[in-house]
């Protein structure tokens, strides 16, 4: 049976505060969902089949 992996990652005082403010102002550009738009599209015309 898989097991959870902990990466044991550990962000301290200027990192930390990086990474919680890019969490908290995280915006989606245009020009990102018009690529995921397209990445669907290709999807569906192309099925991965397993």
């Amino acid at each position: 049976m898989a097991r959870a992996l902990r990466l044991g990652l550990t962000l301290t005082e200027e990192d930390a505060e990086v990474f919680r403010r890019s969490e908290r102002e995280y915006t989606v550009t245009p020009q990102q969902k018009h690529q995921l738009a397209e990445a669907q599209r290709i999807y569906r015309s192309n099925p991965i089949k397993f």
